[in-house]
């Protein structure tokens, strides 16, 4: 009886260790998956639309502020550590400055009542 009890801990201990393992190995292979899937911020652009026109496309890897006016009004747009915001806006819903900031390709940032759409994209795809 206790050596059957000795071998149902050393399989329970086993299979504990061999979960433990599969879970390490999966988060190693996400993670290495993860980094491959977002690209180098450095070939990453802010593009900025107004009216489905372009009217800027900069590099996110560089601080920087742009304006983006229009008959429709004005924002003032923020690039700074990787990250986009509109920090101003004349709209009168101000959706789009309490929008969080963007970091990846994919997002975007939207001023309805300007018609304006911020958005990151890959500089490398088009």
């Amino acid at each position: 009886m206790i050596e059957n009890k000795k071998k149902t801990e050393r399989l329970a201990l086993s299979i504990l260790i061999l979960l433990i393992l599969l879970c390490v190995l999966g988060l190693w292979l996400f993670n290495r998956n993860a980094d491959a899937s977002f690209p180098d911020q450095a070939r990453l652009n802010v593009v900025v639309e107004i009216k489905g026109q372009q009217i800027y496309s900069v590099p996110l890897s560089e601080d920087n502020e742009l304006v983006a006016s229009s008959d429709l009004g004005e924002n003032i747009i923020e690039i700074k550590g990787g990250s986009v915001c509109v920090k101003e806006a004349d709209c009168p819903n101000q959706i789009c400055v309490h929008t969080v900031p963007i970091t990846a390709p994919g997002r975007s940032i939207i001023c309805l009542p300007h018609r304006m759409v911020v958005s990151i994209v890959d500089a490398t795809l088009k």
